[in-house]
């Protein structure tokens, strides 16, 4: 019967650490007191519970301890604290006196590079920024930050089995100094692997175009990020994610892995507006996309108002790319009533390239050579009417530069076109334009 009463008793001991509390003096900087809570608590997890008043005084030594312990990580070894039990209701609380003393300083920091991108590495090495710098306070997350940080570069450049394994520290305690040589070996170089696509709804072949590299392309972190950006702006997806697959250390590889969610078929709008010129106006606009599996569309847009209107057909076919470099065949009727002088009719086709790069890290080019022919038909008030045929080429370039987190941006426009009167046309005109 004793043995069961005793075994009640001990199931509702409480399973928890009974809370505790420090109080730190000024001096003592945040990331020690913060370090030091951690240790103290994970400590207090391995006492049984609950904690006697005696116990309580005890445990003043090894929290002092465990202070002087924390403060190493940041460069104070030589540390001596002092720490005294003030309260225990509601929680134990404790009084925490420190002398730091004198800090451990880097003496010096070196970087040795070694293996096959030993030059590429060091190339993108900027010693002036880095975490760990010669008399600086030692502190073990810059020191392994600084590794990690090395280790980034060699990874972003396909070095993807390199590692700090010779690295080491030294630190003289006595003297206050360290002295770290962190030792990079870049290992071998990985190239881009296959681009894997599970969804078919576009080529895939046409997808895989759209990247900057191939398989005997040296592995690039950035040259991914490109391709995403890439497929991004091509208006085919409402989602798409590439990302690098586990690297293949017996071919030297690391495929690609890409997935998307592809755009709506049919898209359309509705739109309601007044202007000055033309009182309320009215316009739709519908889009049908996927016509084929390189992304070709077709957009109707039309608008009209009391004195004007238009509808414009346009079928886009994608040449590299559906945004960047593509077709356009457009056919679009125009009619505007002009008071006191009558109606004017216009029928356009036309046929254009469009091309658009990237060639700053904020700029964009676009460029539209297109050949238009266009038939004005005009019917004055009179009843006479007067009809014009135009054969005529346009070559437009806009200049667009929009830096990042930036709400402005700057457009350049210009824009020339002339008739081919030996073609078509009772009349010559050269047209220049340009806009800012």
């Amino acid at each position: 019967m004793l043995f069961v009463l005793i075994a009640l008793i001990t199931l509702h001991i409480p399973c928890f650490a009974q809370e505790i509390a420090v109080i730190y003096q000024e001096n003592i900087p945040k990331e020690i007191q913060e370090n030091a809570n951690a240790s103290i608590q994970q400590r207090m997890m391995l006492l049984p519970q609950p904690i006697s008043h005696t116990r309580a005084k005890q445990l003043a030594d090894t929290i002092a301890s465990l202070i002087e312990k924390s403060a190493q990580p940041y460069g104070y070894f030589s540390a001596h604290c002092q720490v005294s039990l003030s309260e225990t209701q509601p929680a134990l609380t404790y009084q925490a006196h420190c002398d730091l003393k004198q800090p451990v300083r880097m003496q010096a920091v070196h970087i040795i590079i070694t293996g096959p991108g030993t030059t590429q590495v060091q190339a993108l090495i900027d010693t002036k920024h880095m975490t760990l710098q010669k008399g600086q306070i030692f502190h073990t997350d810059r020191y392994e930050q600084m590794k990690n940080h090395l280790l980034s570069i060699a990874n972003h450049l396909g070095y993807v089995d390199a590692n700090t394994e010779q690295s080491q520290l030294h630190i003289d305690v006595s003297k206050h100094r360290a002295t770290a040589t962190i030792h990079l070996h870049t290992g071998s170089i990985y190239y881009f692997g296959n681009i894997f696509i599970d969804q078919n709804v576009y080529s895939r072949k046409f997808l895989r175009s759209m990247a900057a590299f191939n398989l005997k392309t040296p592995y690039n972190d950035q040259l991914l990020a490109d391709y995403k950006e890439n497929l991004e702006s091509s208006n085919l997806f409402t989602y798409v994610t590439v990302l690098p697959t586990n690297p293949n250390s017996e071919q030297k590889n690391i495929p690609t892995q890409m997935q998307y969610t592809p755009i709506h078929k049919l898209q359309y709008g509705l739109g309601l507006g007044y202007s000055t010129d033309s009182d309320f106006f009215y316009n739709a606009t519908i889009q049908r996309n996927r016509l084929s599996n390189r992304g070709t569309r077709a957009t109707s847009e039309l608008l009209t108002s009391s004195s004007y209107s238009y509808a414009i057909n346009t079928l886009s076919i994608p040449i590299t790319h559906p945004t960047k470099n593509y077709l356009n065949l457009q056919l679009s009727l125009r009619e505007q009533n002009i008071d006191y002088v009558g109606t004017d009719k216009s029928t356009t086709a036309t046929v254009a390239h469009i091309w658009q790069k990237r060639l700053q890290q904020h700029g964009y080019l676009r460029q539209e050579k297109s050949l238009n022919y266009t038939i004005d038909h005009s019917i004055f008030e009179n009843n006479d009417s007067q009809k014009l045929h135009f054969l005529y080429p346009k070559l437009q370039y806009d200049w667009m530069i929009k830096p990042d987190n930036h709400p402005y941006h700057l457009a350049l426009q210009y824009n020339i076109s002339a008739n081919l009167q030996a073609l078509m046309a009772p009349t010559d005109f050269i047209k220049l334009v340009c806009q800012q």
